[in-house]
């Protein structure tokens, strides 16, 4: 507790709880929240339904609001969805300096350890942030996040520091970095007057630059109570808005919108007419029904008024039409005739047919509404609509898509670095006096530029349309690698094999024939053959030899693959040249006569010895003529040495002599 006279409640609740003062932005703040509600959470539509159509009877308006459903819902929950793979980015990343931890801090008390593993209710800060700070972010950019802990006793002990979000309605009042007063979702208990026990008090959080208080109701007079207080000792009040879309100003209030609001318009206009889809099928299904009516209302005497307390009022029963009321939905009643009046016609009753096109029509805007509703984020790929729908395709602009979550994913890190920062502090300003130490062990949160939002369908049908169009090959194999990404996102054998393959491949794009083309025409080389050929065979042997093949890089990877190759030109060269019975070396024998008589590994023995083979093309020969693993080859050529002589340097002259000089003649 402080040691200074806490605020009485007088001065810091009682305005907010009797007078019910707000701050200025409040009701605003509030109303942009719940535009947002209805589609997220499926929440009283209000007006949108509510409103009376033109020539809608106050039935049908009653039916309609009374079948409300959210049909809206499942767009937003798609959007929240989708930028919650935001943490799936192949660059999203959390990292600590482990030596940059004071050595002060015991075994598993560390800030990693907290925000990582143990933080509660959610193991990590990562989990809380996207279960669920992402939807309160994006519905409702008004709302107030506190960092708070709960006093401990033992100065030796660890606080465990939690985020709380209170949303824009239980914030009322706020001001950046000087104060807030927020109402909690918390409940407490109290006693009542016969000393029984309550369990629905309220509770206040009052928290300024250097204190933190709780304050619970205990009685039923909603007396308020300080429950706990203590200094926070941070640089900086340990609460803040999340934000979004800066809106305006009201004096010193700030107001903001939700990054998403630009789907709220289209959004509105699908509750609405979807609202009227519903009558409108119940009515196409139940007809309304017409008859000539003989039952007059028991209640006003078929006048269709009452005389009430000496007023005239309509009937309530018959709506005023003096004759009783059969439907919800009413049906149109023709009295019968008088005497003298014409006789009444056959059948007495029937259907008013009622024309289905207009249902279909409303059924197709209420689609078209929700998918402009997600073009207006640059995120029409989730819309349940083909992508090639007539009159509503639009492609993907994945520049505009990437800016517009990469706003999103910024906004995030930020609230995560100032919640790691609150944290950090609350726990080890005590034990971790420099705070450029403390600051050191915050972790590093990088911005991811590499989001995988887009849907394996999406993906496919773009790669289809690139080769259709016969882009470039590259753009070809770039599409390949995101798809195989996406797909096959959940196992990530099948994924790094794919995408080893795609990546390896030097001839990527061309059929069996086409390569085979080139290879005759000198237009490739036949390594670059070899290696596209058996592409997929290759990178199976090679990750299954090599646990780290897949880490190495590009250069790597061929220089590895570059034994297959040789191992395969040896092999159907030598194979060949055996089964002709030709020369295998200049001078050698024929290799068939030399070997007559002697079959399987003594010829591929011999034929490494001589200098024929390598030893990875026999190992490899033996291994697919014997059918035998390749370490079973290796222990049978394991004695193998190269016998094969290395021909004869040529003697070097020597150097003559020079002659001495003739003497002149005499």
């Amino acid at each position: 507790m402080l040691e200074s006279t806490p605020i009485s409640t007088d001065t810091i609740l009682k305005p907010y709880m009797q007078d019910n003062k707000r701050h200025k932005a409040y009701s605003e703040t509030c109303k942009i929240a719940q535009d947002l509600r209805i589609h997220s959470d499926g929440e009283n539509a209000g007006d949108l339904v509510s409103e009376r159509r033109p020539s809608e009877s106050e039935e049908i308006k009653k039916y309609r609001a009374k079948i409300f459903v959210a049909i809206t819902e499942p767009v937003v929950s798609r959007i929240i969805t989708s930028l919650s793979k935001i943490r799936r980015s192949s660059d999203w990343s959390i990292k600590y300096d482990v030596s940059k931890f004071s050595k002060t801090i015991i075994d598993g008390e560390t800030l990693q350890d907290y925000c990582e593993e143990n933080y509660p209710g959610y193991e990590s800060i990562t989990k809380w942030t996207f279960d669920v700070l992402l939807k309160n972010y994006l519905v409702d950019p008004n709302s107030v996040l506190a960092v708070i802990h709960e006093p401990v006793s033992d100065i030796t002990t660890y606080k465990e520091p939690i985020a709380i979000i209170f949303n824009s309605e239980n914030v009322y009042d706020f001001v950046e970095n000087k104060f807030t007063v927020l109402y909690s979702t918390d409940k407490c208990e109290y006693k009542l007057a016969d000393n029984s026990t309550a369990y629905d008090g309220d509770v206040y959080y009052y928290i300024d630059a250097t204190r933190v208080q709780r304050w619970e109701q205990t009685d039923a007079k909603k007396t308020m109570t300080l429950k706990w207080e203590y200094a926070h000792n941070q640089s900086k009040m340990p609460a803040f808005k999340l934000k979004g879309l800066f809106y305006k100003s009201l004096d010193n209030v700030n107001i903001f919108k939700s990054r998403i609001n630009a789907i709220i318009p289209h959004l509105k206009e699908a509750v609405r007419e979807y609202s009227d889809l519903q009558a409108g099928v119940v009515q196409s299904l139940h007809l309304q029904k017409w008859f000539y009516q003989s039952q007059k209302c028991s209640s006003c005497g078929s006048t269709g008024k009452l005389i009430v307390e000496g007023k005239t009022i309509t009937c309530d029963k018959c709506k005023g039409s003096g004759y009783a009321t059969t439907s919800p939905y009413d049906n149109i009643k023709i009295p019968l005739p008088e005497p003298g009046m014409q006789p009444v016609s056959m059948p007495p009753a029937g259907y008013i047919a009622m024309d289905t096109k207009i249902i279909e029509i409303q059924d197709a805007r209420v689609d078209k509404h929700k998918y402009q509703a997600l073009a207006a984020i640059n995120m029409e790929f989730l819309a349940e609509t083909p992508l090639n729908q007539s009159g509503v395709a639009k492609e993907v602009d994945r520049d505009e898509l990437n800016t517009f979550v990469n706003s999103i994913a910024e906004d995030l890190i930020s609230i995560m670095d100032k919640i790691y920062y609150f944290i950090n502090e609350y726990r080890y300003f005590t034990l971790v006096h420099d705070k450029n130490v403390r600051k050191e062990m915050l972790p590093k949160i990088a911005v991811p530029q590499n989001y995988d939002l887009l849907s394996a369908n999406y993906l496919l049908q773009e790669l289809q349309a690139a080769k259709t169009a016969k882009i470039n090959i590259v753009s070809q194999i770039a599409l390949e690698v995101e798809f195989a990404n996406k797909k096959f996102n959940n196992d990530p054998a099948v994924r790094d094999e794919l995408k080893c393959v795609l990546e390896l491949d030097p001839l990527p794009g061309l059929t069996d024939d086409e390569k085979l083309l080139r290879l005759q025409n000198d237009g490739i080389i036949r390594d670059d053959y070899v290696l596209s050929a058996n592409i997929n065979s290759f990178v199976k042997k090679a990750i299954e030899e090599n646990k780290d093949f897949l880490s190495l890089n590009h250069i790597g990877k061929r220089e590895f693959l570059q034994k297959y190759i040789d191992a395969t030109l040896i092999f159907n060269s030598t194979s060949q040249q055996i089964i002709n019975g030709v020369k295998i070396t200049n001078g050698a024998p024929n290799l068939m006569e030399a070997m007559k008589g002697i079959t399987g590994m003594i010829e591929i023995a011999t034929a490494v010895s001589e200098g024929v083979l390598s030893m990875d093309g026999a190992i490899l020969l033996a291994s697919e003529k014997f059918g035998i693993t390749t370490d079973q080859a290796k222990a049978q050529l394991k004695g193998v040495t190269i016998q094969k002589p290395a021909p004869p340097v040529p003697p070097v002259p020597p150097i003559p002599t020079p002659l001495p000089p003739v003497p002149p003649a005499k």
